[in-house]
């Protein structure tokens, strides 16, 4: 008996052939290009900021990096009086020298009828511009918001003292430092307050930038 020949069937034969067709497509598919590679971007220099160092009795109450009002500290009361004094550290962007006279004329206008100064002073430190008001007196103590710039409530703190001192440092950046409180408090810590505006560092890479 003669073989019969073996005969695939045309369905048979269209799945081979798309078979054997996707193989191929996917032999002749290219693999993909690896990206290229980018050079990363240098670090952007960081800005430079004004650093210091407050004596350990201070305790640190508020800080911040941006804004106007970077540090608050709450120093010991002195003696018999019940109230602390305060130091708050505030920065006024950039300019001249003459852009702190503003904070200063406020800190002395906040005593009525002073009974020692308003006194200013000024150096030059290392670069920094220091310029210095120390008053005493009775003191507008603030109580709650301002309307505009005006404090809407006052508290009246006679035998008061407050030093102000505002800083232009060698990059431009104008900054004003008070301690305000008690006669004793301040006067007890007027020594290592200015111990540490004389200490003040610019700090970050591109400090050695002037203005």
């Amino acid at each position: 008996m003669t073989p019969r020949p073996l005969l695939l069937a045309a369905p048979l034969l269209h799945a081979a052939h798309l078979a054997l067709a996707a193989g191929t497509t996917g032999c002749s598919r290219r693999a993909p290009e690896p990206e290229s590679t980018r050079e990363s971007s240098p670090r952007p220099p960081d800005a430079p900021t004004l650093a210091w160092s407050a004596p350990a009795s201070w305790t640190l109450e508020k800080s911040a990096k941006k804004g106007l009002y970077r540090a608050k500290y709450v120093v010991p009361a002195q003696g018999d009086a019940p109230h602390p004094a305060e130091v708050l550290v505030t920065h006024l962007g950039k300019g001249e020298v003459g852009g702190l006279d503003a904070p200063l004329a406020e800190l002395a206008a906040d005593f009525e009828a002073p009974t020692d100064g308003p006194r200013r002073a000024e150096r030059t430190s290392r670069g920094f511009v220091l310029r210095e008001l120390e008053v005493a007196g009775t003191y507008r103590f603030p109580m709650g918001p301002k309307v505009g710039k005006r404090q809407v409530a006052q508290m009246m703190k006679p035998g008061w003292r407050a030093l102000g001192v505002g800083v232009r440092a060698p990059t431009g950046e104008l900054w004003f430092f008070r301690i305000v409180g008690p006669d004793d408090a301040v006067k007890a810590s007027a020594s290592p307050f200015r111990a540490m505006l004389e200490a003040l560092e610019v700090r970050g890479d591109a400090a050695s930038s002037g203005g």
